[in-house]
């Protein structure tokens, strides 16, 4: 049902990618600034963006964006227009040119400007910046969508040649009162030596898509089907849905932070024990935030102890991860992870340590 966006986002990621200009155009006049007054000091600069919170502003004073919240600013004032994404699916084109109580003017002259509720802006960009940029076009269109494509591929030729392959897919859609979110992760590794054949070191996949209602602003219902293997450590198939209540301590486009608590299973097949299943808690912590876009760092937790025998059976999963943005759809991902199980070969153990260097792809 999702797959037709999702395909035209990524190709259109592509060619955002592989069109964008490499020069800019030195003869373009520098338009003039816009104008932004707060707590009675008119701020001069550009408008980058807009969202539901507030406007990202770039001053003439200096280097960064500051970010100003709409309660905050007194009136405001764009020479250029701006391509702005209601709530309801309505398209507004305007210049900002003022402020009337609550509600911003947009439009050519304050008289017959549109008085819109700046609570019901999904996302307005300036319309220069959404003709000319794939990217920020991707971003207009499609809000409530963020989707990233992560690969990584090594090859060492040594006294022992290894080739490493990582493939990662993660679409997040989040549109009140619903969240989805599917992640499809999938590793292999092959070595090969002049006395040894070639052997598989690393053929793991791993699989969940949550899906989160909201009951009210802070608690959620969720569900939380997962799968996985990892051949070389004899796990041929693990299966540990979960489902219950969530609860938000914080959600804003830069930080987000939740509990999840409910009951879950576990089924697990084992190459050379068996199968093995238990009913389990479930117990999981989600928390992103974005260090001004410098970098975002995500942590994920999830605990799931066997009801019965819980000495026995058990699932943790631990995972830190780093994205440092390169361009606007790149980014270099180090992600962190820690796997520990009731895996009952005693050569393999119950713990794995990973950690990978990635480059994604996304907006």
């Amino acid at each position: 049902m999702v797959s037709l966006p999702i395909i035209r986002i990524l190709l259109l990621l592509l060619l955002s990618s592989t069109l964008a200009p490499v020069w800019g155009n030195a003869a373009e006049a520098e338009p003039p600034p816009d104008e932004v007054t707060v707590t009675g000091t008119t701020l001069k600069g550009r408008v980058l963006d807009l969202d539901t919170g507030g406007i990202h502003f770039k001053t003439v004073y200096g280097e960064g964006k500051i970010s100003i919240r709409y309660e905050e600013i007194e009136n405001i004032r764009t020479p250029g227009e701006f391509h702005i994404y209601h709530s309801d699916g309505q398209i507004i084109r305007g210049r900002l040119v003022g402020k009337e109580g609550d509600r911003l003017l947009v439009g050519t002259d304050t008289e017959t400007a549109f008085r819109l509720d700046p609570g019901a802006i999904v996302r307005g960009v300036p319309l220069d910046t959404y003709e000319k940029s794939w990217v920020d076009r991707l971003r207009t269109e499609y809000p409530w969508w963020k989707v990233s494509l992560d690969a990584g591929w090594e090859f060492e030729r040594t006294a022992v040649d290894q080739n490493k392959l990582f493939i990662g897919f993660n679409a997040e859609r989040r549109k009140s009162p619903n969240r989805f979110v599917f992640d499809l992760r999938y590793a292999f590794e092959t070595q090969k030596s002049a006395s040894e054949p070639e052997t598989t070191t690393k053929d793991e996949l791993r699989a969940f898509l949550r899906g989160e209602y909201d009951l009210n602003p802070r608690w959620f219902l969720f569900v939380d089907p997962a799968v996985e293997w990892d051949r070389p450590r004899g796990i041929d198939v693990r299966a540990y849905p979960g489902a219950g209540l969530g609860y938000r301590f914080v959600e804003k486009k830069e930080a987000l932070l939740q509990f999840l608590l409910g009951p879950g299973y576990v089924y697990e097949e084992f190459t050379d024990f068996g199968s093995n299943e238990y009913a389990a808690a479930y117990i999981g912590l989600e928390a992103r935030y974005d260090f001004r876009s410098y970098f975002i760092t995500q942590l994920r937790l999830l605990y799931m102890p066997g009801l019965e025998y819980t000495g026995k059976n058990w699932l943790q999963r631990a995972e830190l991860e780093f994205s440092i943005p390169i361009t606007q759809v790149l980014a270099m991902k180090l992600r962190f992870t820690q796997v520990n199980d009731n895996n009952p070969s005693p050569e393999v153990g119950n713990n794995k340590f990973t950690s990978k260097l990635l480059l994604s792809l996304g907006f």
